[in-house]
């Protein structure tokens, strides 16, 4: 079964979506000489946009999804000491491991504040210096502005 993509243009199934998305990368940016040119390119840029929409809206629902199949499989594994499954195309398996959290400054300054040789002011100080020193990376997008006023990134 094919899963329907609900795009401005139709109803797409995923494979014509697939087709219809060029298949080299662009590698030079051309920069419209005309009119006719700049709205063919906007009108380009829309329609990639309601595909990338329609894309991703699918693809969260079957993360969704996924997640809660995950879960399933995870309970029944434990409860039934399974540590994996195969299959024609490859393995299931379990695992469990551990990975650190995510380092914010909120837990770098209650790490701080733990050290034995920092005083309070110190950790709030190496904390901040930390933070305002981090190298700032100029990022380039165009955002489409909807009638009601949502911002959209593209």
């Amino acid at each position: 079964m094919q899963a329907l993509i609900p795009t401005a243009e139709g109803v797409f199934d995923a494979h014509s979506l697939q087709q219809s998305v060029k298949e080299e990368p662009v590698s030079t940016v051309k920069i419209p000489s005309n009119r006719k040119e700049l709205v063919a390119t906007v009108k380009a840029w829309t329609e990639l946009d309601s595909k990338l929409k329609a894309i991703n809206k699918m693809a969260t629902k079957i993360r969704a999804e996924k997640k809660l199949q995950n879960e399933q499989l995870i309970a029944v594994m434990k409860e039934h000491n399974i540590d994996e499954f195969t299959l024609k195309n490859g393995v299931i398996q379990h695992r469990s491991g551990a990975r650190k959290e995510p380092l914010t400054q909120k837990r770098l300054l209650e790490i701080l504040k733990t050290h034995p040789q920092l005083k309070e002011e110190q950790a709030e100080a190496l904390n901040t210096y930390v933070y305002d020193n981090r190298k700032m990376v100029e990022v380039e997008s165009v955002v489409c502005i909807n009638h009601n006023g949502t911002v959209q990134d593209g």
